[in-house]
């Protein structure tokens, strides 16, 4: 099963930032781009060793994505997941997070979509109810202390 990477920048992606921002510079400087007079403006040309690409590529860094896959779902007995079955919170009675960070990965499209997705099956799981054609049987849920009867 896949596993979080936790402070990525700090643990190794500080050198490959400060390539990356090293490769840029390559690029542009090709023959085919002189036309366009590329002017670098961040970092800016005066930075040039490791460290002090890497910590401007920290500063100026960006992602375009909507964070998902920071928690990790798991079965009950995972000790490494943070959410067990049913969006329960792992060791806080009654709390469910209901949200992106659950996804593995990133859809394709926006993730408004498939977080709704989500939270109407969160939903039917607070109220006791899964889907129609899963047999009925009764089932007290101690997380909510209620009674909840399935689908």
């Amino acid at each position: 099963m896949r596993r979080c990477v936790r402070n990525w920048f700090l643990l190794g992606g500080r050198l490959p930032a400060a390539d990356s921002l090293r490769q840029v510079r390559d690029i542009m400087a090709q023959t085919a781009m002189k036309k366009y007079k590329p002017q670098e403006w961040k970092p800016g040309v005066q930075f040039q060793t490791d460290e002090e690409l890497a910590k401007l590529a920290a500063d100026i860094a960006n992602n375009i994505f909507h964070p998902v896959g920071t928690a990790e779902l798991g079965l009950d007995d995972d000790p490494y997941a943070g959410f067990v079955t049913r969006l329960r919170l792992r060791g806080v009675k009654g709390l469910r997070v209901v949200d992106a960070s659950i996804m593995p990965d990133i859809v394709s499209g926006n993730t408004n979509s498939p977080t709704l997705m989500i939270a109407e099956k969160a939903a039917r799981w607070i109220q006791g109810q899964l889907w129609p054609g899963f047999e009925r049987f009764a089932e007290t849920d101690s997380s909510l202390n209620v009674s909840c009867r399935r689908y």
